[in-house]
């Protein structure tokens, strides 16, 4: 996930210690930037945690329907799913992690069959549903993380949202 939310705030931070040396013309809207740059995070942040337990157990539905074309993996399926459920972000992302390796070890050990070209599909789809409903990607052009500014090396510029 890229900026990640640390990646947002460090590069406001930049825009802030910038905008305190820069000429009172560019102050405001190295600091326009900056804000955008929490707002967003902001948002990414409140959403993260409900995101991260839906899609821990849609990846888990969906490699327990799976099970049949993965004999291999029953073991680490089940391992999975019988954690507690998480109580913090940390817990939650941790889990998360693992239905995602779990989901990509899957498409590796599936047969080469049609039952196995069938599941990869519905893996591929889950993938691509997640990666839209993921709160925390940025789907707006964003500022740099490293300089806070945008490609065009102006703070905002074309990038501003």
């Amino acid at each position: 996930m890229y900026p990640t939310p640390r990646q947002q705030i460090a590069a406001a931070l930049r825009l802030t210690e910038q905008a305190r040396h820069a000429p009172v013309d560019e102050t405001a809207e190295l600091l326009d930037s900056a804000a955008r740059l929490l707002r967003r995070c902001e948002r990414s942040l409140d959403l993260r945690m409900p995101f991260l337990l839906d899609d821990s157990e849609r990846a888990q539905r969906l490699l327990v329907e799976l099970r049949s074309v993965l004999p291999s993996m029953h073991t680490d399926i089940d391992a999975a799913g019988s954690r507690p459920a998480p109580i913090s972000e940390k817990a939650a992302h941790e889990q998360n992690l693992e239905w995602q390796r779990l989901l990509a070890r899957a498409v590796y050990e599936l047969p080469e069959n049609e039952a196995g070209a069938t599941a990869r599909i519905r893996i591929a789809r889950h993938a691509r549903e997640r990666i839209a409903a993921d709160p925390t990607l940025n789907r707006e052009p964003a500022l740099r993380p490293d300089t806070g500014l945008s490609e065009s090396g102006r703070p905002g510029g074309a990038f501003s949202a």
